[in-house]
């Protein structure tokens, strides 16, 4: 009879330190896991930060939304972008960026060579962020705040009721060179609502 108790004794200390373990272990995963989705949104987190610190850094960047949100404003030039290394801006007005996105490469002047140049570069941006949301990296809500309003100015026509010439250039020269990223990119954020 001592050995039967002795055996149960063994027996209940065995599946005690067996459930222990277990609870131990699915603890610990657990807080893995916590752990690691913290860890991965901080770092989605940064990414976007750092992107957007590119973007805000970037002067082609900046001056294509000076461009985009006013109809005549002047905009810097920097060195060696034109042939008159004395030129340090220029005065825009939205049928400058009419032409430079309708116009052949050819017909280009300087200034419209320029702005074909900086939108270019605004669209390959957005291009790049809708291949990452496109891949997971992150996701339409992680960027938004940071791109919908000058992803409005792009798609939304009653941006520009005021000239819609500019829409029409616009939407055309997407479609044209084949921009397929961004016109997602402007569905993506414009009908998430």
């Amino acid at each position: 009879m001592n050995c039967f108790l002795e055996n149960i004794i063994v027996d209940l200390n065995i599946s005690l330190f067996q459930i222990l373990t277990l609870v131990i272990a699915s603890i610990t995963a657990i807080v893995g896991l916590f752990t690691y989705r913290k860890n991965t949104k901080w770092k989605k987190a940064e990414y976007v930060a750092s992107l957007v610190n590119k973007m805000k850094d970037n002067r082609n960047f900046v001056r294509a939304t000076l461009m985009l949100d006013w109809s005549k404003t002047t905009i810097p030039v920097y060195p060696n972008e034109f042939e008159d290394t004395n030129i340090k801006s220029f005065d825009f007005e939205s049928y400058m960026l009419i032409n430079a996105l309708n116009k052949p490469i050819l017909e280009f002047d300087e200034k419209e060579a320029l702005i074909r140049l900086i939108f270019d570069e605004l669209f390959e941006c957005f291009e790049t962020i809708n291949t990452h949301i496109d891949k997971k990296l992150y996701t339409t809500k992680d960027i938004d705040t940071y791109i919908i309003y000058w992803i409005n100015k792009l798609a939304n026509k009653k941006e520009w009721e005021h000239n819609p010439e500019v829409k029409i250039a616009i939407d055309t020269f997407l479609n044209q060179y084949n921009y397929k990223g961004v016109i997602k990119l402007c569905n993506k954020l414009l009908n998430k609502k």
